[in-house]
């Protein structure tokens, strides 16, 4: 059936940002593809999401996005897609402690970009074209020797931590169109060894289980593919400031 929907972020009589979506939809199963279009969405609006994640002070940045979107749900994870360009203009950043300039751009697209979810497949992404402008970067080597940037996201909690160290890192391939796809982690192979003892192979409906939980493994441990085409850099400056050399 058709699905359209909007959505308008305003301040008084100015309108700040929009979404629109206009496709189709269905419940059995659950699905829903079409265009959507987001239109300078101010990501600061937002920032309550995202707080405990970032060691920044986001200033301001607007969100666009125009594109071919699709979501299924199937029994064992979702099947979506997602294609288009993607905008994010006049980002401004401020660290935290001290409070002080330490990233800033006027325009960042991607363009030509296509992500794709499928079950007990790694999650693959795909990047035509970036363009960078007027980028500011602040760096700063700290008195022990560490990076400021290194730590613009927060440390994940004890939980995630011990999720995410069982799988690969992101294999992320620069300037081509290849895929690169490391092996998949201990984790997986774990989880199937756990599902083969606890489950046992007595009878049909038993497997069919745990052959689902080894599926589930398996997506969960699969890296994602990271493919970049052209990125192309204009105007730009880096402050740097380096306290961990002596005298400095």
């Amino acid at each position: 059936m058709p699905l359209t929907a909007s959505l308008r972020l305003t301040q008084g009589r100015f309108e700040l940002g929009k979404v629109d979506f206009r496709g189709a939809s269905s419940l059995a199963p659950l699905q829903a593809s079409g265009q959507l279009t987001v239109d300078r969405l101010p990501v600061k609006a937002f920032q309550l999401y995202f707080v405990d994640a970032v060691n920044i002070d986001l200033l301001r940045a607007d969100a666009s996005f125009r594109g071919q979107l699709s979501f299924t749900q199937t029994p064992g994870s979702p099947v979506a897609e997602v294609a288009g360009d993607v905008g994010l203009e006049d980002f401004k950043a401020n660290s935290l402690v001290p409070s002080e300039d330490l990233l800033a751009w006027k325009v960042s697209i991607l363009r030509g970009l296509k992500v794709a979810l499928a079950p007990a497949e790694p999650t693959q992404v795909d990047v035509r074209e970036t363009v960078l402008t007027d980028l500011f970067v602040r760096v700063i080597v700290a008195p022990e020797g560490r990076i400021n940037l290194q730590d613009l996201l927060k440390p994940a909690a004890n939980g995630a931590t011990a999720t995410s160290t069982g799988a690969s890192g992101v294999n992320v391939v620069s300037g081509s169109n290849g895929s690169n796809t490391q092996g998949l982690s201990s984790t997986a192979n774990a989880t199937k060894s756990i599902a083969t003892d606890d489950i046992g192979s007595g009878a049909t409906g038993l497997n069919d289980v745990k052959n689902a939980v080894s599926a589930v493994g398996v997506a969960a441990a699969a890296p994602p593919v990271i493919n970049f085409g052209l990125i192309s850099m204009v105007n730009g400056s880096v402050r740097f400031s380096d306290r961990f050399v002596k005298p400095n």
